[in-house]
């Protein structure tokens, strides 16, 4: 038997793009067609229930206008289309996750509309189960992959189920850990109001305008570097805004509120890269601070450095920052000593933050650039350990910090440093 090309019809198709039917047509050109197309007779049409592709492939490619069965294709009766469409695809590399749980979803759905949704307690209704048994596949995968059609944002570049379901375990434990440490961030502003009242969660500038003019004796904050840093950082929760020319404009906007806050004869240490660090001492200069052009530099002892290029340039493990005066008066508090700061990286299980700096490291920059019951401003708070020093060298804090991630992990962390400290 022939069947003319035009009464072959496709009733649904969940794939998202076909690549590769040009190789398939040159295949069966070369080979022969090694799997006949499977289709079930509705009246006068021939419904395409798996092998759309070869169709495509000897219709639309190899101009084949007619298709002869048990050569090119075989009749089945009573096929269920989805679950055809499933069996064919789930298999085959190209399918993404996404697809293959739209198709079930599908076929979870038409259950459902056709005998309702259970009911707890009661008898009837389609379950996972059910559709489990359909498909002659586990309960608990089936829930994965409705899981997957119902997050598809998430885990649209998933290359496979597994990872999928990694990406929406990872998402769900990211909220849950959020959560939990939004309610410890709240407990603990009550709790230690005295040393976080002045704590914001928020952006810079905005903050930076509620401050009263020389109300402010340090300002010591680490604004981001404008290095891109999220191509070097270990996880995803470590990145953050980076891009150079975002920074440079935030720079710019937070520099002439830096000298307003701040008092005469009072301090600001800058934490910036090597790229920008000529840029930043000349946006100093014009909102009107004196800038000794020697930078401050942490030597990272026991850091082996990090570079996006090892194979071609030596790790860096020293970073940068300027400091600047307002006044010609200004004077140190801690005379006498250099520019070089050594000290150990924070250690891996107490580094949450990109560019987490050690509290011994800002403890000696409070001390050398400020007197104790001084008031320190940090609007670029990220880990926190600008709170934690100011706690350890009697000074009041005030700042803010933009993501609130950061925001509530450097509260916990700033009361679990405290209660350890007590403890010890």
């Amino acid at each position: 038997m022939r069947v003319p090309a035009e009464q072959f019809i496709f009733e649904s198709d969940f794939r998202e793009e076909r690549e590769g039917i040009g190789d398939l047509a040159l295949s069966i050109k070369n080979v022969g067609l090694l799997q006949p197309i499977l289709v079930e007779k509705v009246g006068d049409s021939y419904i395409v229930r798996a092998g759309r592709s070869r169709f495509i492939a000897l219709t639309e490619y190899l101009g084949l206008t007619h298709l002869e069965e048990g050569k090119h294709f075989i009749l089945r009766e009573g096929i269920d289309d989805l679950v055809a469409q499933l069996e064919e695809n789930i298999r085959r590399s190209d399918l993404k996750p996404v697809e293959i749980a739209r198709l079930v979803k599908a076929i979870h759905e038409r259950g459902v509309e056709e005998k309702g949704r259970p009911v707890p307690g009661h008898t009837g209704g389609w379950t996972v189960k059910d559709t489990a048994k359909l498909l002659g596949k586990d309960p608990a995968m089936v829930s994965r992959l409705l899981k997957i059609a119902d997050n598809e944002e998430l885990v649209k570049d998933a290359t496979s189920v597994s990872e999928a379901v990694r990406k929406m375990d990872a998402e769900e434990k990211k909220k849950i850990l959020g959560a939990v440490e939004k309610a410890k961030a709240a407990k603990a502003k009550v709790d230690f109001e005295g040393l976080l009242a002045n704590y914001r969660l928020g952006d810079a500038v905005s903050f930076l305008s509620t401050l009263d003019d020389a109300s402010v004796d340090l300002v010591l904050t680490d604004p981001p570097y404008g290095i891109n840093l999220d191509d070097v950082v270990a996880s995803p929760e470590e990145a953050y805004e980076d891009e150079q020319a975002d920074i440079v404009a935030l720079l710019k906007a937070c520099m002439p509120h830096f000298r307003r806050v701040l008092r005469d004869g009072r301090y600001m240490v800058l934490w910036t890269s090597y790229q920008l660090y000529e840029a930043v001492c000349v946006m100093a200069e014009r909102a009107g601070f004196y800038v000794p052009r020697v930078p401050l530099i942490w030597v990272k002892s026991g850091a082996t450095g990090r570079s996006i290029q090892s194979t071609l340039r030596v790790g860096c493990a020293a970073e940068i920052a300027l400091y600047a005066y307002t006044t010609p008066d200004a004077r140190l508090t801690k005379q006498g000593r250099s520019n070089i700061f050594t000290y150990p990286p924070p250690p891996a299980g107490k580094r949450f933050h990109a560019a987490q700096k050690p509290e011994a490291l800002i403890i000696d920059i409070i001390q050398t650039f400020s007197s104790p019951g001084d008031t320190v401003l940090d609007v670029f708070c990220g880990s926190g350990s600008t709170i934690r020093a100011c706690y350890d060298t009697n000074r009041q804090f005030i700042g803010c910090e933009k993501l609130e991630r950061h925001y509530n992990k450097s509260i916990s962390a700033t009361i679990a440093y405290i209660e350890e400290k007590k403890c010890a």
